[in-house]
């Protein structure tokens, strides 16, 4: 028997925000990716306790053809989804910050 599963908001954020870069990189590739973080989950829905305890009672399993984990919390009756992090590379963005404001003394 599976259990349900719910995402926690930053879980599912962080998710959809993957699959869109990954969509964003390739046509496609966020449909699998999806698919793989689904069956990921899917899994530790059916067997739990075959997941390794990082912290406590917190598990974790981790995508196989992605560079993906989703820490989750089996329950009596779900498994919650507390964080899914990735480890995606992005172009590193880079900020410019203008220079420092100088003010003249106002000595009159």
């Amino acid at each position: 028997m599976s259990l349900s599963v719910l995402f926690r908001r930053s879980a599912r954020a962080e998710f959809i925000e993957a699959a869109a870069w990954y969509e964003s990189e390739w046509q496609d590739l966020g449909v699998e990716f999806i698919a793989e973080i689904e069956r990921c989950v899917a899994a530790a829905a059916e067997r739990p306790m075959t997941y390794s305890a990082v912290y406590k009672d917190v598990r974790r399993v981790v995508a196989k053809r992605f560079p993906f984990i989703v820490y989750f919390r089996a329950e009596a009756h779900r498994v919650v989804a507390l964080v899914s992090i990735g480890w995606v590379i992005r172009p590193r963005r880079q900020i410019i910050q203008p220079p420092p404001v100088r003010y003249a003394s106002q000595h009159a």
